[in-house]
C-alpha cells in the first residue's frame, strides 16, 4: 500500500504507517524546521504548501491520503486538502482532528461528493515501563472513501477504540524533549534535524523540537489504522480479523 501525508508535522503518523510496511510517496508541511526533520527521517519529497499541491504535476496518486489537521480552523485546512483528494481520488482519505472540532461542514461536503465515511474516536494510552504513569490522549479519525464498499468492509464493531501501549522504562526527566519523544512512541532524537540525532553537538532549537513532538501523532495510532485498513485487526469482541494487536473496541 502506498500513502502520502498532508500537514505532516514531524512524521509521527507516517512512521506508524511505514512501520506497518506501507510505502510513503510524498509529504507536505509548511513549517521549515519540521520539513527538515521529515527530510532527515524519510528522504521523500516534502512540499511546502498543501494549497499548491493540486497544480503540482509531480504529485502522484496513492492508496491513502493522511492529514493531521493542525487546529480547529477547518475553514483554513480542509478546502486545500479536499481539492487534493478530489484530484487524486485515493481509496482512503483519513483526517485526524481534535474530538472537540465540529466537522459537520466537512461531512456535508463528503456526502455531496459521493464519499462514504466513518468517524472513530480513539483513546491512546502509553506508559514507559510497568511503574510509569499513563500518558492518555484522545484522538478522532475521519475515515472517508469514494468507495462505499470499502467503508462497509471495515467491519467496525464500535466507533470507540482504546489503544494501550507499554514502552520501555525511561529515566529521562519529565518536560524534556527526550521524554516527550518517548511518550509519543518516537525514538530518542527523532525530532533532531541534524546529523547529531539529538546527541552532543546537536544544533537544533530545543523549543522547536519540543513544540514539534507535542504536536506529533503517536505512530502506534496509525499502525493500528494500517491493521484496520489491511483487514488484520482483531476488534476485541471475538471477531478474528487477523494478527492480534494491543487495541480493542470499547
Amino acid at each position: 500500500m502506498r500513502f502520502a501525508s498532508c500537514y505532516s508535522g514531524i512524521g509521527g503518523s507516517d512512521a506508524g504507517l511505514c512501520g506497518a510496511g506501507w510505502e510513503l510517496a510524498w509529504q507536505a508541511e509548511a513549517d521549515a524546521f519540521r520539513r527538515a526533520v521529515l527530510a532527515r527521517r524519510f528522504g521523500r519529497p516534502v512540499h511546502e504548501r498543501v494549497e499548491t499541491l493540486p497544480e503540482a504535476p509531480e504529485i502522484v496518486a496513492t492508496d491513502l491520503l493522511y492529514a493531521g489537521l493542525p487546529d480547529h480552523r477547518l475553514d483554513r485546512w480542509w478546502p486545500p486538502l479536499w481539492r487534493v483528494a478530489q484530484r487524486l481520488v485515493p481509496r482512503w482519505l483519513v483526517c485526524e482532528f481534535s474530538p472537540t472540532v465540529r466537522v459537520e461542514p466537512v461531512l456535508r461536503e463528503l456526502v455531496a461528493g459521493g464519499w462514504a465515511f466513518r468517524i472513530v474516536f480513539a483513546r491512546t494510552a502509553l506508559r514507559l515501563g510497568a511503574e510509569g504513569a499513563w500518558d492518555v490522549r484522545n484522538n478522532a479519525l475521519l475515515l472517508a472513501s469514494s468507495d462505499a464498499a470499502a467503508i462497509d468492509g471495515l467491519g467496525l464493531a464500535s466507533m470507540l477504540v482504546a489503544l494501550t501501549i507499554e514502552g520501555e522504562p525511561s529515566c529521562v526527566p519529565a518536560g524534556t524533549v527526550e521524554r516527550a519523544e518517548a511518550e509519543r512512541g518516537l525514538r530518542e532524537g527523532w525530532t533532531c534535524a541534524c546529523h547529531a540525532d539529538g546527541g552532543p553537538g546537536c544544533a537544533c532549537n530545543r523549543a522547536a523540537r519540543l513544540s514539534a513532538v507535542n504536536d506529533a501523532t503517536p505512530p502506534y495510532l496509525t499502525a493500528w489504522l494500517a491493521e484496520l485498513v489491511d483487514g488484520r485487526w482483531t476488534d476485541g469482541r471475538g471477531t478474528d480479523r487477523g494478527a492480534p494487536t494491543t487495541s480493542e473496541a470499547l
